[in-house]
């Protein structure tokens, strides 16, 4: 997990503020705090949060909606301990992923959940679809109203989702 300025506040005993000005030279801080600062971000490998600092710009909330299917399967396990693990470290950039889970294939459920998440406000979503006419239709739908949609796992050809992320089953 990434390294963040308010742990590096912690291990220095000073103000993820003061983190914040030593890191990236905006006003004064104390020269010997300062080096002392940089020096645990060094050793603890400190990288800035691009995605973090660029919502705290833009001061609004960013939310994305995951929806899985089949999660009694090993594989879809595998991928909903990784969307676990990205919920965790994205969260501390200030985005929230919320997630919804199904056993076995329910295309009305799925259609279900992306109504509700696109009600709670989501920015985007990741499905792991069945290739139904219905969820293509959906997804063509929310690229229309600018909801970006990317399919995990299994993908739903023929629509206008962004991308797809899994495997090649001819191919493997």
């Amino acid at each position: 997990m990434a390294v963040t300025a308010q742990q590096i506040a912690e291990l220095a005993g000073v103000s993820r503020g003061t983190v914040d000005r030593a890191l990236h030279n905006r006003g004064r801080v104390n020269p010997e705090v300062k080096e002392k600062i940089q020096k645990i971000a060094f050793e603890l490998g400190y990288k800035p949060n691009l995605i973090g600092q660029a919502l705290v710009r833009s001061k609004q909330d960013f939310k994305l909606g995951v929806i899985l299917q089949s999660t009694e399967t090993p594989t879809m396990q595998v991928v909903r301990a990784g969307v676990q693990r990205a919920a965790e470290e994205l969260a501390a950039s200030g985005v929230e992923l919320i997630m919804r889970e199904n056993r076995g294939l329910d295309t009305e459920m799925v259609l279900e959940h992306i109504e509700e998440l696109v009600s709670q406000g989501v920015q985007g979503l990741a499905i792991a679809p069945n290739n139904s006419p219905e969820i293509r239709q959906c997804i063509d739908e929310l690229y229309e109203q600018g909801i970006p949609v990317i399919t995990l796992n299994s993908d739903a050809p023929g629509s206008r989702r962004l991308a797809f992320i899994g495997m090649d089953n001819y191919r493997a």
